[in-house]
């Protein structure tokens, strides 16, 4: 483990340690940033893991978000790839902690244009970067892409709760990794237990579109962990 000392610097492999914070139990959590390389696409991705610390010094990884860098016309773009969080720690506000956490890295070391790639299938990541002030170039798509996913919040359970506009969408997602490895539920309509809190587009690219919300954000979520 090094202690991380700018990007540039960073040898592949290595964890470079970036922050602490504390689960609801009081565990210690260790933030670290590895630097790893692609061959297949020849491209550096950057990974943020989150570490549970338990007693016994033993290390449980419990997450972790990863991106990649690019340079267009002499500025470095931040692309957000994705996030993975173990079962056993979903819902808990590990991929929350992990986005504020990218957020905050790459304004603080003068990222300042952040996206994500046009390959983002799982709805919920979406509205979690919705959330730091994320959306699509166009917003007005909302109103006439026929790919809307309507987010929803039920309150008789805690699962991940989604409407879709478009019955082949639904179908192909119902088929798709995102929906077997996590708890989604696809509803056909809305009634009195079950609200939609947002709405999200697939296959498109969200914008960090006001960095200083996006980084309050960040410190404000970060601030529960400390």
């Amino acid at each position: 483990m090094r202690y991380f000392n700018g990007i540039e610097n960073m040898q592949y492999k290595y964890r470079y340690e970036l922050d602490n914070f504390y689960d609801q139990n009081g565990y210690l959590q260790k933030l670290y940033l590895v630097k790893t390389f692609d061959i297949s696409n020849k491209k550096e991705y950057y990974f943020l893991r989150l570490f549970l610390l338990l007693p016994n010094n033993c290390e449980i990884q419990k997450g972790y978000l990863y991106f990649y860098i690019e340079n267009y016309n002499n500025i470095n773009h931040c692309k957000y790839v994705g996030t993975f969080v173990k079962p056993e720690y979903r819902n808990n506000g590990v991929a929350s902690l992990l986005t504020s956490s990218w957020i905050k890295f790459c304004l603080d070391n003068d990222l300042n244009y952040l996206s994500t790639n046009k390959k983002q299938k799982k709805p919920f990541l979406l509205h979690t970067l919705k959330k730091f002030s994320f959306e699509i170039k166009y917003p007005q798509k909302y109103n006439t892409h026929p790919g809307i996913i309507y987010i929803c919040k039920n309150y008789n359970d805690d699962f991940k709760t989604l409407l879709f506009k478009n019955s082949e969408q639904k179908r192909i997602f119902e088929k798709s990794s995102a929906f077997r490895n996590d708890n989604y539920k696809i509803i056909d309509n809305i009634n009195d237990d079950i609200k939609i809190i947002d709405k999200v587009i697939l296959n498109q690219s969200y914008e960090l579109n006001d960095n200083n919300k996006g980084y309050e954000k960040a410190l404000h979520i970060q601030k529960k962990y400390k």
